[in-house]
């Protein structure tokens, strides 16, 4: 029976798949001393980390452990596709199943940041998840 589902879902055509569905996908007035936010994956078992931004600069993914020049870190899936975990300088996300757990730093600067989550699964792509920090003093 898994075969004929596995078989059957192969052959959703691009742009069919349902976009992601969330418990909660945006965080505002997150503190400026940090936090750790949880959401939880509602119509799939698992997603993908394709990257990270914040204020428009992207940390993006790759298929192999490595660390870029900007300091991000990824690791990959324990079946070598695509990577859960993404540890940059200021958003540290890991995916585990249908959650998502990011742990997001102190904000030193005195401006507030945006964070995105992007996510993929499959054909899914988005919506994300986004975090909004507030100023540090």
């Amino acid at each position: 029976m898994l075969s004929i589902i596995m078989l059957a879902s192969c052959n959703v055509p691009d742009g069919a798949w349902d976009p992601f569905k969330w418990d909660k996908k945006e965080y505002k007035n997150v503190s400026a001393e940090g936090a750790t936010l949880v959401s939880k994956l509602k119509n799939y078992e698992t997603c993908w980390l394709e990257g990270t931004t914040m204020d428009s600069v992207c940390y993006h993914g790759g298929s192999i452990h490595y660390i870029e020049e900007d300091d991000s870190t990824y690791y990959d899936h324990p079946d070598g596709t695509r990577h859960y975990m993404c540890k940059n300088p200021r958003l540290d996300v890991k995916i585990d199943g249908k959650k998502v757990t990011m742990v997001v730093a102190p904000n030193p600067d005195p401006v507030p940041h945006t964070f995105y989550v992007e996510l993929s699964y499959m054909d899914c792509f988005g919506p994300g998840i986004k975090i909004e920090q507030k100023a540090g003093k």
